[in-house]
């Protein structure tokens, strides 16, 4: 029989007392992480989707501890607070994806550090404040999201497009001459 949960994850325990878990994806399973992300025990994940489950409160700075973190899915939650600056500490991140919550602030500029990135999706958020254009630094970005924030400002940074970067959606408002949407 499948685990059963009575609809929550445990998801601090098994921080707690699974610390050598490498992927959890618990996103549209009906399941409710019922509080924040733990700050520490998920050192040796590698993969965390925890898209639509409940999460509220700010991503801690400590995710950085994550070192070998390649993918981080948390759409469609009530995380609030800032993006920490230490989430570019994730050198192996490819994919970072927060869209649909109420996260606010600005895009940390250390996000340019992060060289293996391929999609980064923030989305229908409320940052604010300018892209920072170390985003660039980015080389492997395929896809990049951004519409429906607080954002102004020019991200031709990203122009000419890279080969890669296939997807450049933003707002209208910004400032792009190679965006492939925007939104008005």
């Amino acid at each position: 029989e499948y685990n059963k949960f009575n609809d929550t994850f445990p998801l601090n325990s098994i921080a707690a007392n699974c610390t050598g878990i490498t992927h959890i994806n618990v996103a549209y399973a009906g399941l409710v992480i019922g509080g924040s992300i733990p700050s520490t025990g998920l050192e040796q994940l590698t993969f965390l989707n925890l898209v639509k489950t409940g999460l509220v409160g700010s991503i801690p700075g400590e995710i950085s501890r994550i070192e070998r973190l390649d993918s981080f899915f948390a759409d469609f939650n009530n995380l609030t607070g800032s993006l920490p600056a230490s989430l570019g500490e994730l050198r192996n991140l490819t994919s970072l994806s927060l869209s649909y919550n109420n996260i606010s602030g600005t895009i940390p500029s250390t996000l340019g550090q992060l060289q293996l990135l391929e999609f980064l999706a923030l989305e229908r958020n409320n940052l604010s404040g300018s892209v920072p254009s170390e985003l660039a630094s980015c080389t492997n970005l395929m896809e990049v999201r951004l519409y429906e924030n607080h954002l102004s400002g020019d991200i031709n940074f990203f122009c000419p497009r890279p080969a890669l970067l296939t997807t450049l959606q933003s707002d209208c408002y910004l400032n792009c001459s190679c965006c492939t949407f925007c939104r008005p």
